[in-house]
């Protein structure tokens, strides 16, 4: 019986970028077998294939959110081998709500903007909210929604109720 390729490999081996999203969420010893492939051997010995090469043209990119839940701190063999790019979060989130949910309104666009800058200076803040308090989605979630629940509800629904533990749940839905 032979190891069948896995596509990763496969497309590595062809040329191909990889993109490991949330890498952060891979176990420190699953991410162990990728260092061959990201060191200067650029290969990897399959137990039952054989040798793989990484193709010159190929590249691993990871990304990662930090702080969230499930994640786990990369080792320092992993994170040796990519170099960082740290980007800050939005002093506002228009631009992207808009791009992604373009049938909102301004006005809605405004108050879910205000909402998050109201949540991500409590995070801020000393004391504040956790960092899990914060969520992207949720918004553009509570803007298509909006037509069936009403953008307070959408919000309520999609952005206050994410937390895990009652008490920011309660403290989102005082902002």
């Amino acid at each position: 019986m032979r190891y069948r390729l896995s596509d990763m490999l496969r497309y590595l081996a062809a040329g191909a970028d990889v993109v490991l999203d949330e890498g952060n969420t891979i176990k420190p010893e699953c991410a162990d077998v990728l260092h061959s492939l990201t060191d200067a051997a650029r290969q990897i010995q399959v137990p039952g294939y054989g040798l793989v090469q990484m193709h010159p043209h190929s590249a691993f990119t990871i990304t990662m959110n930090e702080d969230y839940a499930g994640t786990n701190f990369m080792n320092e063999a992993t994170i040796d081998r990519f170099t960082p790019i740290h980007i800050a979060e939005p002093e506002s989130i228009v631009d992207v709500l808009h791009r992604v949910v373009p049938e909102a309104s301004a006005a809605s666009l405004n108050i879910c903007d205000y909402v998050y800058c109201a949540i991500r200076d409590r995070i801020r803040s000393a004391g504040g909210l956790e960092p899990d308090a914060m969520t992207i989605r949720g918004f553009i979630d509570a803007l298509r929604a909006e037509p069936l629940l009403g953008l307070r509800w959408g919000l309520l629904d999609n952005v206050a109720s994410k937390p895990q533990d009652a008490y920011t749940r309660l403290q989102l839905t005082e902002l």
